[in-house]
């Protein structure tokens, strides 16, 4: 059971006025989470001596609904997450927080990396993506010759 009394009002006000003064001073800090179709998934991503190492949270999303394109040194990673509804299920729903809806997520590449050789992985409902970097040429040695004039 919900109780209002009459101070609630003011502070659900005073609440939302506190809020608007974050957003405008430090921007909206939910914008990394949220698309304009309502989530992104959230990523880590490392560098090792041979590899980019990309692991982004996928709850909910089947393999099957999974895009990973390479294309011009752009790794973009796509899907959808499917709202699950439960046929005769009855009753009325209290809080939803769950989002679904389709997500891209899109990074530049540096050029040192084999596009072509690209791994990706779910496992419990973590996108695993290992993007092999190439061996940067070493630096050839010049010999200096000395001159007779």
């Amino acid at each position: 059971m919900v109780r209002t009394t009459k101070f609630a009002a003011p502070v659900f006000g005073l609440r939302r006025e506190i809020d608007k003064l974050f957003e405008d001073t430090f921007g909206n800090v939910a914008a990394p989470l949220l698309s304009s179709n309502g989530w992104l998934p959230a990523v880590d991503v490392k560098e090792t001596s041979d590899a980019l190492l990309f692991d982004l949270e996928m709850p909910g999303v089947a393999e099957d609904r999974l895009e990973i394109t390479c294309e011009g040194g752009v790794l973009a990673i796509s899907g959808e997450k499917s709202a699950v509804k439960k046929e005769g299920d009855e009753g009325k729903w209290h809080i939803v927080e769950r989002t679904f809806g389709s997500f891209r997520r899109s990074f530049q590449l540096p050029t040192n990396v084999h596009e072509d050789k690209i791994e990706a992985t779910l496992t419990n409902g973590v996108l695993h993506l290992r993007v092999p970097k190439m061996e940067l040429p070493k630096p050839k040695k010049i010999e200096v010759k000395a001159s007779t004039k």
